[in-house]
C-alpha cells in the first residue's frame, strides 16, 4: 500500500508500507528464520530422496537375480524382464534427481526473492555492523550452498542406515564391515570439521576485509593512477592476499588430508567387502551375485558420509554468512520497528548537545542550534572543523556520537529512519549519483516504484528540475533527457553538471528539512545563481534549509550564520549580527598584530641601542 502524502497542497515523497520482512529478524534462530519460506521445496526433496533412495536398490537387486538365478538356469526371457525394469528403475532414478535439483534451484530463487530485498535494506541502514558490507556476498553464498551438492549429501545421508541393514540381510559379517565403515567415516567428517572451521573463519573474515579495501581502491582509481600508487598499492594488496592464501591454503590442507582418507577408507571398505564376499561365496555362506550386490550396498551407504566430508567447508563458509547476515539484519530490526504513526513535521529543527567522535577524537563538542520553517542557515568554517560532520548528522546519514537531533520536538530516533527520509532532503559533497536513468536519481527511484502513479512522479520530478534550474539543462544537453542512462557515480556527466542533478534530488518531494554540503563547490556563476534562486523558492514552500558553504553569493541569502572551529559553534545568530562579530574579531586581531609589531619594532631599538639610542 502506498501512502501519498500532501505537504502545503504539494506532492511530497510517498513511500511503500513495510510487510513482515523485517520483522523476520526478530526471531532468534537466524538459521530456521532464514530457510522457513523454503520448508515446503526441502519436504518435496526429502519426498524425492526417499524414492531415489529406494530405487538405488535395483542395481543391487539386478546384479544379485543375473548372477543367482539367470545364470543357474539360463533363462533369457528372465534377463530381458529384469534388464527393462532394471532400466525403468534407472530412468525413474535420473529423472527424481533432476526433479530433486530443480526444486533447490527453485528454493534458491525463492531464497532470493524473500531475502535480497531485506539485505540491501540492512547494508544501507545507519549504524549498519561491518558485516552488513559484505552481507550480499555473503547471502550469495547461501544460495549457492541451497542450490549445491551439499544439500542433497544431507537429504541421503539418513538413508544410509536402509544399505548398512541391507548388507546385513546378505550376510551379518558384511553388515559389520559397514557399519564399522559408517561409524570411522563419521569420525572422520568430524575431525575434519572442527579441523577446518577456526581456519575457514579467520581466512573468511580476512577476506572480507581484503575485498573492501580493493573496493575502497578501485573507488579511487584516478587518485591512485594520477598520484602514481598504482604499484605500491598493487604489491600491498597482493601481499595481503599471499598471507590470507597461504593461511586459506594450510586449512584446506588439514582438510585436504581428511577427504583423502575418506576417499581411501571407503575404496578399501569397497575392495573389502569384494574379498569378504568371496571368502563367503566360496565357503558356501552366500550366493555369488551377493558379492557385488554387498559392494553396491556398501559404497551406496558411505558415499553420502564421503560427500558431507567434502562438502564441510561450502557448508562452515554458509553457516558463517547467514551469523554475518543475521548481524546486519538485526542491527536494522530498530530503525525497521514500526513507531507509532507522527503527523507530518513543520520543519522546526534543533540540534541538542551534537557530539561526534572517531576513534576516540572529538570532531564535534556540545553543537546547540536550532532552525525554523523557512529559514536558511549557512555553515562556514575553516577546513576540518567539522562542517560536514554536523551537516551528515543533520540530515540523519550519521548519528551523533552524543546529543540529538529534533525534529518538530520528536527525535530523528524515534522519527525512524524510514518514515524521517521523507521529510529530508540531502546532497553531500559528492552528489553520489547512482547507476540509472537521471529520472530515476532526481525522484530517489520511485520511478521504478509499481505502486506509485508514474504520472505524479514524473511531475514531481519536473518540478523539482525546475526549482533547480537544471531542467533546461537535462532537456537540451542530454541525449535522452531525463531518461538518459548513468553510470556509477553519475559516469557520463561533469562535477558541476552531477552536483546540479543532486541539488534537484534533494528538493524532489517538497522536504521539509533541506541539508546541502557545498552544493555550489562546482558551479560556475550561471549555476551558482540558479542554485541561489532554488533556495529562495525553498524558503518561500517553507522548508528549512541547513546549507554548507563558502561563497559569499549563497552566505548573503541566509538568515543565519554559524561558525564552527575545532568541534564547537564560535558564532551562530542573525547573518547581519554574525558578520559585525566577525568582522569585530578581524578588527581586534589586526590591532593586536599591529601592537605585537610596535613592540617588535620598541624591543629591537632596545637591543640596538641599550643607553639613551644613537648619538
Amino acid at each position: 500500500m502506498v501512502n501519498c502524502l500532501l505537504h502545503d497542497g504539494a506532492w511530497q515523497r510517498p513511500r511503500l508500507a513495510r510487510g513482515s520482512l523485517a520483522g523476520a529478524t526478530m526471531k532468534n534462530s537466524s538459521l530456521k528464520t532464514l530457510i522457513e519460506p523454503l520448508r515446503t521445496h526441502l519436504v518435496f526433496v526429502a519426498i524425492f530422496s526417499a524414492f531415489y533412495n529406494i530405487l538405488f536398490l535395483a542395481p543391487s537387486l539386478y546384479m544379485m537375480q543375473v548372477y543367482d538365478r539367470v545364470l543357474a538356469t539360463g533363462g533369457m526371457n528372465t534377463l530381458a524382464l529384469l534388464s527393462v525394469l532394471l532400466l525403468a528403475a534407472l530412468a525413474t532414478l535420473a529423472f527424481l534427481d533432476r526433479v530433486r535439483s530443480a526444486i533447490l534451484l527453485r528454493a534458491s530463487l525463492r531464497l532470493e526473492k524473500k531475502w535480497s530485498q531485506p539485505v540491501i535494506r540492512a547494508m544501507m541502514k545507519p549504524g549498519a555492523p561491518p558485516e552488513a558490507a559484505n552481507a550480499l556476498r555473503d547471502f550469495d553464498q547461501v544460495r549457492q550452498v541451497v542450490n549445491g551438492p551439499a544439500i542433497t549429501a544431507i537429504s541421503d545421508a539418513p538413508w544410509a542406515p536402509l544399505y548398512i541393514f541391507c548388507a546385513f540381510l546378505i550376510h551379518p559379517a558384511l553388515g559389520f564391515v559397514a557399519t564399522g565403515g559408517a561409524v570411522v567415516l563419521l569420525i572422520l567428517a568430524v575431525l575434519s570439521e572442527r579441523a577446518a572451521s577456526k581456519a575457514m573463519k579467520a581466512t573468511l573474515a580476512d577476506m572480507r576485509a581484503h575485498y573492501a579495501s580493493q573496493d575502497h581502491s578501485a573507488a579511487a582509481a584516478d587518485a591512485v593512477r594520477v598520484l602514481g600508487m598504482t604499484e605500491p598499492l598493487a604489491r600491498m594488496r597482493a601481499e595481503e592476499r599471499v598471507s590470507i592464501v597461504n593461511r586459506q591454503a594450510r586449512g584446506q590442507m588439514a582438510g585436504g588430508g581428511y577427504i583423502a582418507a575418506t576417499r581411501f577408507l571407503r575404496l578399501a571398505l569397497q575392495s573389502t567387502a569384494i574379498g569378504l564376499g568371496g571368502y563367503l561365496a566360496v565357503k558356501g555362506l552366500m550366493s555369488p551375485g551377493g558379492i557385488i550386490a554387498a559392494s553396491i550396498m556398501l559404497s551406496r551407504a558411505l558415499m553420502p558420509i564421503e560427500q558431507l566430508v567434502q562438502a564441510w567447508r561450502p557448508l562452515i563458509t554458509a553457516r558463517d554468512s547467514i551469523e554475518n547476515i543475521f548481524k546486519a539484519l538485526n542491527a536494522a530490526k530498530e530503525a525497521d520497528r514500526e513507531r507509532m504513526p507522527l503527523p507530518n513535521p513543520g520543519g522546526n529543527v534543533a540540534g541538542e548537545g551534537i557530539q561526534a567522535l572517531f576513534e576516540n577524537r572529538a570532531i564535534l563538542n556540545g553543537i546547540d542550534f536550532s532552525l525554523s520553517p523557512g529559514e536558511i542557515v549557512g555553515v562556514l568554517g575553516a577546513s576540518g572543523a567539522g562542517k560536514t560532520t554536523l551537516a551528515r548528522i543533520v540530515a540523519g546519514a550519521s548519528d551523533p556520537s552524543g546529543g540529538q537531533m529534533r525534529l518538530d520536538g520528536t527525535t530523528y530516533k524515534d522519527w525512524g529512519h524510514e518514515r524521517l527520509s521523507q521529510f529530508i532532503g540531502y546532497l553531500p559533497q559528492s552528489p553520489s549519483l547512482l547507476p540509472g536513468t537521471i529520472g530515476d536519481n532526481i525522484s530517489c527511484f520511485q520511478t521504478r516504484i509499481d505502486e506509485l502513479d508514474k504520472e505524479e512522479v514524473g511531475k514531481a520530478v519536473i518540478e523539482a528540475a525546475q526549482i533547480a534550474g537544471v531542467h533546461e539543462m537535462i532537456q537540451t544537453q542530454l541525449p535522452n533527457g531525463y531518461d538518459t542512462p548513468l553510470g556509477p557515480s553519475g559516469l557520463g556527466l561533469s562535477a558541476g553538471q552531477a552536483q546540479r542533478i543532486g541539488l534537484a534530488r534533494a528538493i524532489y518531494g517538497n522536504p521539509a528539512l533541506i541539508v546541502l554540503d557545498e552544493p555550489n563547490a562546482h558551479l560556475d556563476a550561471n549555476g551558482e545563481a540558479r542554485l541561489i534562486n532554488a533556495l529562495k523558492v525553498m524558503r518561500q514552500k517553507g522548508a528549512s534549509i541547513f546549507v554548507v558553504a563558502h561563497r559569499r553569493g549563497v552566505l548573503d541569502i541566509c538568515d543565519k550564520l554559524m561558525v564552527v572551529g575545532n568541534g564547537q559553534i564560535e558564532h551562530f545568530g542573525a547573518r547581519m549580527d554574525v558578520v559585525r562579530e566577525l568582522s569585530q574579531a578581524q578588527t581586534q586581531m589586526q590591532q593586536n598584530r599591529a601592537q605585537a609589531a610596535n613592540l617588535n619594532v620598541r624591543a629591537g631599538n632596545v637591543v640596538a641601542h641599550p643607553r639613551g639610542g644613537a648619538k
